[in-house]
């Protein structure tokens, strides 16, 4: 019988967020026993890759190429979307929003199906991104524009965002806090519990 090993090289690249790509190493390091490397990439964002020789290190390879195959898994363990939400999203308060943003359609798909089996309304829409970047070395300036992908978590459901998926990072889920109470207030209590709650 041959054996046969699997080791590859996993990237997340263009992770918004500083508190979540320390906690993402801090998990990949201690799940799988590989040192997880951060850099700050040209577009002001973090990219971090790893040698993964582990079976979970195949999924999330094969994940990367089509997320659709998590989707049974998702339907099982919905609040998983969470950490998409930690890594691409965030609550805004100058826009009083829940949004996230990716520039790969799939997971956006993928992403929308979940919120649909939570009865969390929400809109998909396509964004233009525009990124201002400054070369260290030679001080120029660029601009770039990209195509992404943003939802919109609906006023009515920020509610019930907030009780069954929310953010594991505590500032984004003080900001989320913040604007769930102004809308309540905003609204009245009895109104924000019929219309903006839709019962699961």
């Amino acid at each position: 019988m041959k054996s046969h090993t699997y080791s590859a090289k996993i990237s997340f690249i263009n992770i918004r967020d500083a508190d979540f790509v320390l906690t993402l190493k801090r998990k990949i390091e201690a799940c799988c026993g590989a040192t997880a490397n951060i850099r700050f990439n040209k577009r002001g964002y973090y990219d971090l890759d790893y040698d993964d020789s582990t079976f979970l290190g195949y999924l999330l390879a094969m994940i990367k190429r089509k997320p659709s195959i998590i989707y049974p898994l998702l339907k099982q363990y919905p609040t998983a979307i969470r950490g998409l939400f930690d890594a691409d999203g965030g609550a805004y308060e100058d826009s009083k929003a829940v949004l996230l943003y990716n520039t790969n359609f799939e997971v956006i798909k993928l992403v929308s199906n979940v919120l649909k089996l939570l009865r969390i309304h929400h809109l998909t829409r396509p964004r233009r991104h525009v990124d201002i970047m400054v070369d260290p070395r030679t001080r120029k300036i660029y601009q770039t524009t990209d195509k992404i992908f943003e939802i919109y978590i609906r006023r009515c459901c920020l509610l019930r965002y907030r009780t069954l998926i929310g953010f594991s990072i505590k500032r984004k889920l003080d900001a989320l806090d913040k604007i769930v109470k102004y809308r309540r207030e905003k609204m009245g209590d009895e109104r924000h519990k019929i219309r903006w709650c839709p019962p699961g």
